[in-house]
């Protein structure tokens, strides 16, 4: 059986390379493998070769163990999104009590456990409240916001957690939910102090009760101010 000579063609790539002179190597010589979902912080090491042996081409090498992460500001910003907690943010809210203070404001909110609590009924109670945020945590303790006058509740409280991590879940599961078929909103609070239990309205309910148009059964019916000419009528 005739076989045909071999050509060029037929040679190994690593072959063809060596007749060259050109460096060939074959697939088997890389063995590369992505890996993803690593933190910003994850160094070289644990991957088996320290990061100042690690050549990266027209980059920078893998910062040595200890150095300050850098990244371009594109990147950290990106990934500054992609990892913010938007249901734990602040508000721009100012409690009164820190008027011209902001910045010592938000310092006791980093550190904060306690949470404003608005929307509620005037007919819910503490055992309810303590029921549902008990869901996130250990409860410390519940204030209930109360009319100054009447000194009956009037919609709001304050949950206060032994733990920032436990008003943090509150944050992001409870805010937003119904209790007693009401979409209650949660808020953070710098921490309870005394008085601000009672509502600041005139009538001494909350200020949003005093202007509203609409008819809430849960707080009350129509607006304070407006319920003397519906009286009349």
């Amino acid at each position: 059986m005739h076989r045909r000579a071999p050509t060029e063609g037929d040679a190994s790539p690593l072959a063809r390379g060596r007749e060259k002179g050109r460096p060939v190597f074959p697939r088997s010589a890389f063995c590369a493998k992505h890996v993803g979902n690593l933190a910003p912080t994850t160094e070289a090491e644990p991957f088996g070769r320290r990061a100042s042996q690690l050549p990266i081409g027209g980059v920078e090498r893998l910062r040595p163990r200890g150095s300050p992460l850098k990244m371009s500001g594109t990147v950290g910003a990106t990934l500054k999104m992609l990892t913010r907690d938007s249901y734990c943010d602040f508000s721009e809210y100012v409690e009164q009590s820190y008027k011209g203070r902001k910045e010592l404001q938000a310092e006791d909110l980093k550190t904060s456990s306690t949470l404003y609590v608005g929307n509620l009924s005037f007919y819910t109670t503490e055992e309810q409240i303590h029921e549902l945020f008990s869901k996130c945590g250990d409860v410390k303790r519940i204030i209930m916001g109360l009319d100054k006058n009447k000194k009956t509740p009037c919609g709001f409280c304050f949950v206060e957690y032994y733990t920032k991590a436990e008003a943090e879940h509150a944050m992001r599961f409870i805010s937003g939910t119904r209790l007693d078929d009401r979409v209650i909103r949660t808020d953070w609070d710098a921490g309870f102090r005394e008085g601000r239990q009672y509502g600041r309205g005139k009538s001494g309910g909350q200020v949003r009760d005093e202007y509203r148009k609409e008819y809430d059964e849960g707080r009350g019916g129509f607006g304070k101010i407006f319920q003397p000419q519906l009286g009349k009528q």
